[in-house]
C-alpha cells in the first residue's frame, strides 16, 4: 500500500465532514457527451445556505500524516475538483470552436471537457457516494507524475453576510507532492486577462492567427513539468488559475487574488506550514495584471514575486498614481525594503506598440526612484532583428526588472515571448524562499 493509499483510506475511515460535489455519478461524465447531458451551474447553485458553510473546512475532515501535519486536500478533492480534466468554460468553448480538440494533447495534460459542469457540493460524508468517489480518487491520482484539477471553493460573502459562493479554480500538483507531502513549498497564482480564464494557460495553442479567439493556449503542465525534470531535488510550487474578469467573484476579484485563495491554498493544500511562511507568486496579464496590482496594496506583504505581462493601465484598469492611495509613496518605500530583504521582487513587461506602454513605463521608473527596482538610466538591447545599430524599434528594450518588446500591441502574440522566461524566474524564486523558510 502506498503512502497516498494509505491517507486515502484514512480519511474514509475518519468519516470526514466533506461531501462529494455532484455525487459519484457527477464526476464520471463522459467528457464527449452531449452537452445537454450536463447541467451548467445556475445562479442558484451557487448561492448555498449557511447550513451548508464551511463543511469542507471542518477540523475532523483534517487527516493526519506522520503525526507531524494535517492534510484536508484529499477531503476537499473528493468533494470539489476533478482529476486531470477541464469543465467547461467561456475560453474552453472558444478553443474548442477554434479546432482546439483536433489537435495532438501531450500526454498528461488534462482533458478538455466542454459538456462537463464545475461540482460545487454534494452528499453527506457519510454516504456510500462520497466513500465510492474518495476511491475513485485514489485510483485517479498517480503519485508518480503530476495532475491538474479543476475545482471549486466556496467562499463566504461579507455582504451580504450568511451565503456561500462557488469560485472556480485549477490547480497543478507537482509530481512529488503525493510522494512528499511534508515538503516545504511555495505557490503560484496565475491570472488571465480579458479574453481568458483558468483553462486557458493548460491547453494548447492552435495554429493560426492569435486574433482569432481560443488560440492561445500556454501548454502550462508541460512547462512546469519541463522545469521541474531539470531540476531534480526542487521544490516544484503548486500552480494555481483562476477564471477572469467574467468569473463569478463573492467579494470581487481583489480580495480573491489578495486573501480568499491563498488562505484556501495555504490552509487546503500545505497544511504543513503556516500561511505566514508561504512563499506566493503571482503572474498575471492585462486586466488581470491591473487587478494584481490592487491586490498588492490591499495586502501588502501577501507576494513574494509579481511578474505583470501587459499590464492594463488606463482608468479603467488601473492608474497607479490615483488608484493606490494618497500614502503610496509610503507603499513604495514599503516594497522597496521588502526588495532589499529578499522577500520581495518583480517583473514586467509589455509591447511596445501597446496603448499602455507608457503608462506602465512611467511606473516603472516611480518604482525604480523608489528603490523597487535598481536604478539604470538607460536601456540594454537583446535580441535584435535585422540589420543596423540597436534600437527600440527592433529590438527588446531591457531595464532591470522592465522588457519592452518590439512591433507588439495588447495582445497574446506580446505574452508569447516573455511567458516562459517570467515562469522560470518565478518557478526558480519560489523554490529558494520555500527551501530558505524551511531551514
Amino acid at each position: 500500500m502506498t503512502l497516498f493509499q494509505a491517507r486515502a483510506r484514512a480519511l474514509i475511515a475518519l468519516g470526514a465532514s466533506s461531501v462529494l460535489a455532484g455525487c459519484a455519478e457527477h464526476r464520471t461524465l463522459d467528457a464527449d457527451a452531449a452537452p445537454g447531458d450536463a447541467r451548467s451551474p445556475t445562479r442558484e447553485d451557487v448561492v448555498l445556505r449557511d447550513a451548508d458553510a464551511g463543511a469542507h473546512d471542518s477540523e475532523d475532515a483534517r487527516v493526519e500524516v506522520d503525526g507531524e501535519a494535517r492534510w484536508p486536500f484529499v477531503a476537499h478533492a473528493v468533494e470539489r475538483c476533478y482529476v486531470d480534466r477541464l469543465a467547461s468554460s467561456e475560453y474552453l468553448t472558444d478553443w474548442v470552436a477554434a479546432g482546439g480538440l483536433e489537435r495532438a494533447r501531450p500526454e498528461g495534460d488534462p482533458v478538455p471537457s466542454p459538456s462537463l459542469s464545475l461540482p460545487t457540493w454534494g452528499p453527506s460524508s457519510s454516504s456510500r457516494e462520497f466513500a465510492a468517489a474518495a476511491e475513485s480518487l485514489r485510483r485517479q491520482l498517480d503519485p508518480s507524475r503530476s495532475h491538474v484539477m479543476d475545482c471549486t471553493l466556496s467562499v463566504r460573502a461579507k455582504d451580504p453576510p450568511h451565503t456561500l459562493g462557488a469560485i472556480s479554480y485549477s490547480v497543478y500538483l507537482p509530481g512529488d507532492y503525493l510522494r512528499h507531502p511534508l515538503r516545504r513549498r511555495g505557490a503560484l497564482l496565475m491570472v488571465p486577462g480579458g479574453r481568458g480564464d483558468r483553462t486557458r494557460w493548460f491547453l494548447t495553442p492552435r495554429e493560426g492567427s492569435l486574433y482569432e479567439r481560443g488560440t492561445g493556449g500556454l501548454s502550462l503542465r508541460s512547462a512546469v513539468d519541463q522545469w521541474a525534470s531539470a531540476h531534480a531535488g526542487a521544490s516544484v510550487p503548486l500552480v494555481i488559475t483562476v477564471d477572469g474578469p467574467t468569473g463569478r467573484w463573492i467579494d470581487g476579484r481583489v480580495e480573491f487574488i489578495a486573501n480568499d485563495l491563498p488562505q484556501h491554498v495555504a490552509r487546503t493544500y500545505l497544511p504543513q506550514q503556516r500561511e505566514d511562511e508561504t512563499p506566493f507568486g503571482v503572474q498575471a496579464i492585462s486586466v488581470g495584471a491591473a487587478f494584481t496590482v490592487r491586490a498588492m496594496r490591499a495586502a501588502p506583504t501577501r507576494f513574494s514575486s509579481v511578474a505583470l505581462m501587459g499590464l492594463f493601465c488606463d482608468r479603467t484598469g488601473v492608474l497607479p498614481e490615483r488608484d493606490l492611495g494618497p500614502d503610496v509613496d509610503t507603499y513604495y518605500q514599503e516594497l522597496a525594503s521588502r526588495v532589499r530583504q529578499g522577500a520581495f521582487a518583480m517583473r514586467m513587461s509589455i509591447g511596445r506598440r501597446d496603448p499602455f506602454y507608457e503608462c506602465n513605463k512611467r511606473w516603472y521608473f516611480a518604482l525604480q526612484s523608489a528603490g523597487v527596482f535598481a536604478a539604470q538610466t538607460d536601456p540594454t538591447y537583446e535580441r535584435c532583428e535585422g540589420e543596423g545599430p540597436p534600437s527600440s524599434a527592433r529590438c527588446w528594450v531591457r531595464w532591470p526588472g522592465f522588457t519592452g518588446l518590439p512591433r507588439l500591441g495588447h495582445h497574446y502574440a506580446a505574452v508569447v515571448p516573455v511567458f516562459a522566461e517570467d515562469l522560470a524566474w518565478q518557478l526558480d524564486r519560489l523554490d529558494a524562499l520555500a527551501r530558505s523558510r524551511g531551514q
